[in-house]
């Protein structure tokens, strides 16, 4: 398994829409692509950010899932619904790991 670190740095403000955008439609659509999120936090000091975790077979599933998603025109639908009130996702970090033997849950 891969893991994938997700932080999104979002315009201020804009913390509130972009969970009720994750919470409403966007899990499903990752469903939909074959991407589980396995966690999902905001930033503990109230900044305008949101991180998560995606879980992944290979690289490969990694990227043709990611590339299915950004395929789906449902994703630009759920964008310009959620950004009517003014755009959300200012910038994003990506970085992918790999769990270390020693541990384990």
């Amino acid at each position: 398994m891969i893991y994938e670190l997700r932080i999104y740095h979002l315009h201020p403000g804009r913390t509130a829409a972009i969970l009720r955008r994750f919470e409403e439609r966007m899990f499903i659509l990752f469903g939909k692509h074959g991407i589980k999120v396995v966690d999902f936090y905001t930033d503990a000091d109230g900044g305008d950010k949101i991180y998560y975790i995606c879980e992944f077979e290979s690289v490969g599933a990694k990227n043709a899932a990611w590339k299915s998603l950004f395929s789906d025109p449902e994703l630009s639908e759920i964008a310009r619904k959620y950004d009517e009130d003014g755009v959300i996702l200012k910038d994003h970090e990506s970085y992918l790991m790999e769990r270390n033997e020693f541990f384990r849950r």
